[in-house]
């Protein structure tokens, strides 16, 4: 809901190809679009005052997290962060500061704090095992391919730091879950294990997949 609860917001594709957020007005019964993006809007919601909106996208297979003040409808600037998945973006009692989590390709998820303005966020948790050490791990890029009839298929490569030309090794593709679904980033400990191991992996999203618009899901 809006900060007072006049408005319901809510995410459709009924006129887009990506889910966009609009707003529902309990009291004319109108519909107005609040955000839009060129991906999936995974979530948006308020700041306990209003002040600030909170917007999650599903930008090829990892979110991305946009902080706007309401009133100027500018974006908080923030630091770069480690690729990953974030979720649960949270501010403190007055509104100066955030905290979040982020799972990585080589990390599970770890809570962040950041104040508003600063120049760096701060780590507050580890929770990778001790017997691990994450330079032994990888993380992972997009890459496509083009399929029999043209249509890129895009998917998630986890390459063995020794690999090379020079030095193939074999590839395993995983073949997510459905109907719909995405790999994504985020610490899976069987790729790990495997790409440790000396094993590529293409964690694919074929056609059909979730994140890439309604026309390749509906493929």
């Amino acid at each position: 809901f809006s900060p007072d609860s006049s408005k319901l917001v809510y995410g459709s594709n009924a006129d887009t190809e990506f889910t966009q957020a609009y707003s529902y007005d309990l009291a004319s019964a109108e519909s107005e679009l609040v955000y839009s993006s060129e991906w999936d809007i995974m979530y948006l919601y308020y700041s306990d005052s209003g002040k600030y909106q909170v917007v999650g996208t599903n930008e090829d297979a990892q979110t991305n997290v946009v902080v706007m003040d309401t009133n100027s409808k500018k974006a908080i600037e923030m630091p770069e962060l480690p690729k990953g998945d974030v979720q649960r973006v949270r501010f403190n009692k007055d509104e100066s500061a955030i905290s979040f989590l982020l799972n990585a390709d080589s990390a599970p998820s770890n809570l962040y704090y950041y104040e508003l303005g600063a120049s760096s966020v701060t780590k507050l948790s580890d929770n990778l095992s001790e017997k691990l050490s994450s330079e032994f791990l990888v993380e992972s890029t997009v890459e496509r391919f083009e399929s029999f009839d043209g249509l890129e298929i895009p998917g998630l490569l986890y390459k063995p730091h020794q690999a090379s030309a020079q030095k193939p090794v074999a590839a395993i593709v995983l073949v997510h879950g459905g109907p719909g679904g995405q790999a994504r980033k985020g610490y899976d400990p069987l790729i790990q294990h495997l790409v440790n191991n000396g094993y590529a992996i293409f964690d694919v999203n074929n056609r059909g997949s979730s994140g890439y618009g309604k026309t390749f899901f509906h493929l």
